[in-house]
């Protein structure tokens, strides 16, 4: 099979995906749509080299559409794949629309706003047997991959729990986009939290159970913009979320990793994860233990090391994995029904602050 020729459906959020895909050699960008083109490729321009980008992708063979119904009507044929990058509202519609012409389909997170919604793709997705990967691109990193594989691999003996950390400061002109505070759409816990969530699901495993408590006292909007959530996994570990968008502070996924260029790095550690063996800082990804000739306990020293992890660029990594299931090499490494369960558990943790009681899932 030749690479695989894609379509990006939705450019503000879109773009980071067509940038990528003008400038690697094992996929092929053939058509863009968005309904308002020009918007789209003046927003989110973070440096020159962006700009520059956008300037290339004008310049380019890749055909431009503004209705993205219409470039899959005439393009169906010459695709192998599209990626959706469109509005929550439009997921139900467009994972229709893969279906209709049997397109494998990368479909932006959250799975869907509602749970209803959700499960109307998955119902397309069984419906139709086509591929399709949602993209939660934490899942792609390899400091994720890695913290992973020291759980499972009993790295830090049984897992016993994990504190997270999302604290920033949104800027106020953030929440000029409308949909950002919207209590459907919007807020930090679909838009953010749901990131953790899903970090935690994928490396502990399955919830059980949540406890949080959620406000919008300090912003205002109708979404929230503080909490803090309590997490009981089914195989007994613990966890705790703290979350704002209102805090000057270095202790937040985006900046840790440095993953991403918008983002002021951080050289700081917002995940932590305690084993009965040893603990592990993450993005560090320092490991404590104790040196067994030395003893246990916490009159003994701690034995300090590093995992490592190869450099890598994690929307290329999501982009070669989309790929790759195209080609049939690889199963979704997060389906929609496995989505859908990270939805479930936002859903929940807003059931619980509502009621004030821990929710059961």
């Amino acid at each position: 099979m030749s690479i695989p020729r894609l379509a990006v459906l939705g450019l503000s959020h879109g773009f980071k995906f067509v940038t990528r895909l003008m400038n690697c050699n094992f996929a092929k960008l053939v058509a863009v749509a968005d309904l308002n083109i020009e918007k789209a490729l003046k927003s989110y321009s973070v440096n020159e080299s962006e700009i520059n980008e956008k300037s290339k992708l004008l310049n380019s063979d890749v055909k431009i559409f503004k209705e993205y119904k219409d470039l899959l009507q005439e393009m169906s044929h010459e695709l192998d794949g599209i990626i959706a990058a469109l509005p929550n509202d439009l997921h139900v519609e467009v994972t229709q629309e893969a279906a209709k012409y049997g397109l494998p389909l990368l479909l932006e997170k959250p799975i869907a706003s509602t749970i209803s919604e959700g499960k109307k793709i998955v119902q397309i997705v069984e419906d139709s047997k086509i591929k399709l990967v949602v993209a939660h691109h934490r899942r792609f990193s390899k400091l994720i991959q890695r913290t992973k594989e020291a759980v499972e691999k009993g790295e830090l003996g049984d897992i016993i729990g994990a504190n997270v950390l999302w604290v920033a400061k949104k800027p106020d002109s953030y929440f000029e986009s409308s949909w950002r505070i919207d209590r459907t759409y919007g807020g930090p816990l679909l838009i953010n939290t749901i990131h953790d969530i899903d970090d935690l699901r994928y490396i502990i495993g399955d919830i059980e159970e949540v406890q949080a408590y959620i406000t919008n006292k300090f912003r205002g909007n109708e979404v929230e913009d503080t909490g803090v959530m309590n997490i009981k996994f089914k195989n007994g570990a613990l966890a705790n979320i703290f979350l704002t968008d209102t805090c000057p502070s270095p202790w937040f996924y985006e900046a840790c990793t440095q993953e991403y260029s918008f983002f002021y790095p951080s050289t700081y550690d917002c995940y932590f994860f305690f084993g009965q063996k040893a603990s592990l800082t993450f993005p560090s990804m320092t490991l404590f233990s104790y040196e067994k000739d030395f003893g246990e306990g916490w009159h003994r020293p701690l034995k300090k090391q590093n995992l490592l992890v190869e450099r890598f660029d994690i929307l290329e990594e999501e982009l070669k994995h989309f790929c790759e299931l195209i080609a049939g090499k690889v199963e979704a490494k997060i389906s929609a029904s496995d989505a859908l369960e990270t939805l479930r558990v936002i859903d929940a943790i807003k059931k619980s602050s509502q009621s004030g009681k821990s929710i059961s899932l």
